[in-house]
């Protein structure tokens, strides 16, 4: 089913939070900032797309590469570039979670 199978891409690639740099002295960090609900499909399908367009091969049509990218992810996730890049990205958030108290200031 077309509609169970975008609602299964849409849960799996939903973004809870994003990197904002903040500058303490001399270091810049990326502090994990939570984004609203409105703005995780947007980040999500931005993420989807970019991965697309830069983890295929050029001669292969866009309309090709997002097809099978969206056949991996909601049959395979482990053999998705977008979903490999999202766990890269939430590792960096766990890492970077001790400096989250500078978003506050």
């Amino acid at each position: 089913n077309l509609i169970y199978s975008l609602f299964l891409l849409i849960r799996n690639l939903k973004v809870i939070f994003t990197f904002v740099k903040v500058r303490r002295g001399r270091v810049w960090h990326d502090v994990p900032v939570p984004i609203k609900e409105s703005k995780r499909l947007k980040a999500a399908f931005k993420q989807f797309t970019a991965t697309c367009k830069l983890e295929f091969s050029r001669k292969v049509s866009l309309q090709a590469k997002l097809n099978s990218e969206f056949l991996n992810i909601v049959f395979y996730p482990e053999k998705s570039f977008t979903w490999r890049n999202k766990k890269i990205f939430y590792k960096k958030g766990i890492l970077n979670r001790t400096y989250s108290h500078f978003r506050w200031k």
